[in-house]
């Protein structure tokens, strides 16, 4: 079957909801200009986002070409790749393409080249999940057994983190964050970056999948005592995907059980209600407060970084691979990574780091051709991932990948594989046992209890 394909859904059915689909993303983007427009740039134009439209372009063009990929992605999601397409598509593709033009960041012909570049990449990708599958050979791993030792990293990580940091007294308010993570990332240059590693780990892979587990098993201590992990960790560190991840995951659920529409149409809804609900509050307490969290920093921001990241490589040499492992093999430009430079064009002096999405930061190093380079590596690891997931239950599925492709939108392909657990997500789905192994969850397709008496879509699992 292909990726795209819905056995459940008739030609009749599959055109009403693409259609439905359809009109969902281009009111996901309007709401997203009005957000900006009226929102955000009045309040932070000093720092890019103000509405700057270039004249000589059409921005009906543009928002056609935001709207194609709508029109192609799958409307089920049976596999993990699925999933991370419509994502990095919600918030990468269509904010890199749009975002540019709204603030000026890109001009003349660059916009509409960096668009078609996203939507090559991005078909690439598509089309390199589309290969055909094979049969991973697996351990001989009990399913008792993977658990407990997923269970024993956590715990082992956490122990290790509260040994070195000491136990956090209260969890830091929003306005504290940074500061919190500064002090953090002082002390892990002095005692080593393992901890940060681990850590990362467990609030991007290890912490959800247990979450999920927790809630296909109905143990809700087990959750409760995972989120608990995951606050202590967030008030030593800093680090605000430790709260991100248990609240994506609880979405993630919920969004499953709505199984009499595609999930890419739930996907759709969810994300135009929650920048609509951003905007509704918004204006009822007279500041961009949500906006600033949700709109601002986790959709308008990669493309903006985008377009920065563009038009400053398009006129300086491209970082290539001077900064990394594999240095030595080419000369280092600038002596630090691309987000550290892009960070001190924009604040100079203040040591940010901007960060950008893959594709971005594909463009920084190896310009328009590794764009589309990095599009089809990305559909490698996402066709590898699922293999390894191909026959599993699709919410512990999901929740291994869930974080790392978040991780994506901000960074490289590579920081994302090794240091924020796309890598190690990976490896856990390849050990993570068959569904017919002892003691793994019952599917209703092997004689099982009725369905109903699972949660949510548990008896769904992902599909080759």
């Amino acid at each position: 079957m292909s990726p795209s394909a819905d056995p459940q859904l008739s030609p009749d059915q599959r055109i009403f909801w693409r259609v439905a689909v359809i009109i969902g993303v281009a009111s996901y983007l309007g709401a997203l200009y009005w957000a900006e427009a009226h929102l955000i740039g009045p309040v932070f134009g000093n720092r890019g986002y103000v509405v700057a439209p270039i004249p000589d372009n059409n921005p009906w063009v543009l928002f056609g070409l935001a709207l194609l990929p709508a029109f192609w992605l799958p409307l089920g999601i049976e596999r993990v790749s699925s999933f991370v397409l419509w994502l990095l598509y919600l918030v990468v593709v269509c904010t890199g393409i749009l975002v540019p033009f709204w603030t000026g960041t890109l001009h003349g012909p660059r916009v509409l080249q960096f668009s078609f570049f996203l939507l090559i990449s991005l078909g690439l990708a598509s089309l390199m999940t589309a290969l055909p599958t094979i049969q991973l050979p697996r351990l001989a791993i009990g399913n008792s057994l993977f658990w407990s030792l997923v269970l024993l990293a956590i715990v082992l990580i956490w122990a290790g983190t509260v040994a070195l940091f000491g136990f956090p007294e209260r969890l830091p308010s929003v306005y504290e964050v940074y500061q919190v993570r500064g002090e953090f990332k002082a002390e892990v240059q002095l005692r080593g970056a393992g901890i940060l590693w681990g850590i990362v780990w467990v609030g991007n892979v290890l912490a959800p999948m247990t979450m999920a587990f927790a809630v296909r098993r109905r143990r809700p201590l087990l959750w409760a005592g995972v989120l608990a992990i995951q606050l202590t960790l967030f008030a030593i560190a800093g680090l605000k995907t430790m709260l991100f991840a248990p609240i994506l995951i609880a979405g993630l659920i919920v969004l499953l059980a709505w199984r009499k529409v595609p999930f890419a149409l739930v996907l759709v809804a969810a994300s135009l209600f929650s920048v609509a609900a951003c905007i509704a509050v918004d204006l009822f307490v007279g500041r961009p407060l949500l906006d600033m969290l949700l709109v601002r920093r986790v959709l308008i921001l990669p493309g903006l970084l985008s377009g920065y990241y563009v038009e400053f490589f398009s006129n300086h040499p491209h970082a290539q691979i001077g900064y990394s492992f594999l240095g030595r093999l080419t000369d280092d430009a600038y002596g630090r990574t691309a987000g550290y430079v892009i960070g001190d064009l924009l604040a100079p002096g203040a040591g940010s780091n901007a960060n950008a999405n893959l594709f971005a930061a594909a463009y920084s190093k190896f310009g328009w051709g590794g764009i589309p380079v990095f599009g089809v590596l990305l559909g490698a690891v996402l066709w590898l991932a699922d293999q390894a997931t191909r026959g599993k239950d699709r919410m512990i599925a999901l929740a291994i990948f869930a974080m790392p492709a978040v991780a994506v939108t901000n960074s490289e392909l590579l920081t994302t594989l090794l240091g924020h657990g796309l890598g190690l997500g990976l490896v856990l789905a390849w050990l993570w046992p068959d569904p017919s192994s002892r003691g793994s969850i019952p599917s209703s397709s092997q004689g099982n209890p009725p369905t109903e008496a699972l949660p949510l879509s548990s008896r769904f699992r992902m599909k080759a």
